[in-house]
């Protein structure tokens, strides 16, 4: 699935024009993997849509262009979406759980155990 409605183009000069170049200097800067930044930037994206649709702090429009670009596997340009799924809603025990699709890897820094119940890996959540 690509987007396709010129309404969401503000969201793609977004992403093209400040997020991507700042996650490329911070990737460049500290050694970590622009695909961990662009998906915790999603899932953050992702975070505050869901919000914003709950308490009428967004049109209806904003929200349906948030969500269609991080459902988009690819950009209006044809390239790859770096913000795509960043999250899933496994079902556990019928109930659908909010999970990352990539791991953080917030488990490695110095005092964190994990990520709670959003990490994507069950040794990692449990611990």
């Amino acid at each position: 699935m690509a987007i396709v409605d010129d309404d969401a183009a503000p969201l793609s000069v977004l992403l093209e024009n400040h997020l991507t170049p700042f996650i490329e200097a911070l990737s460049s800067a500290f050694g970590v993997t622009a695909r961990l930044l662009s998906s915790n930037a999603a899932t953050i994206l992702e975070w505050t849509l869901s919000q914003a649709g709950t308490d009428g702090a967004a049109s209806g429009k904003v929200l349906q262009h948030g969500f269609a670009m991080l459902a988009a596997e690819t950009l209006p340009q044809g390239r790859r979406n770096p913000l795509f799924e960043p999250v899933r809603y496994p079902l556990e025990g019928r109930v659908p759980t909010r999970r990352r699709r990539v791991c953080c890897l917030r488990y490695l820094l110095p005092g964190e155990e994990n990520c709670g119940s959003l990490c994507p890996l069950p040794d990692v959540r449990k611990a």
